[in-house]
């Protein structure tokens, strides 16, 4: 198994009382190619700005490159590509 550079586990996103993401986990591996597919509205941009910490997770947590998305997501913006 690769290294994992995102790590997404039970991030769940509520608005106005309204659950938008509901309990969403994944993985991606150094490497990997991932598409991230979805109707409109179905949370495919919220749950990138969750990864990037431009939003805050109703609860879960999400790593990016080791980082945490919330507490270091200034890090994670300013990240060179992997």
């Amino acid at each position: 198994m690769g290294q994992i550079v995102i790590s997404a586990n039970n991030l769940t996103k509520t608005f106005s009382g309204k659950e938008v993401i509901r309990k969403c986990t994944f993985s991606v591996e150094r490497g990997s190619i991932y598409g991230f597919l979805g109707r409109n509205g179905a949370g495919k941009t919220t749950v990138l700005k969750l990864l990037l910490g431009l939003l805050k997770p109703s609860a879960g947590i999400a790593i990016v490159l080791g980082l945490d998305s919330v507490r270091d997501n200034e890090a994670i913006l300013d990240a060179p590509e992997v």
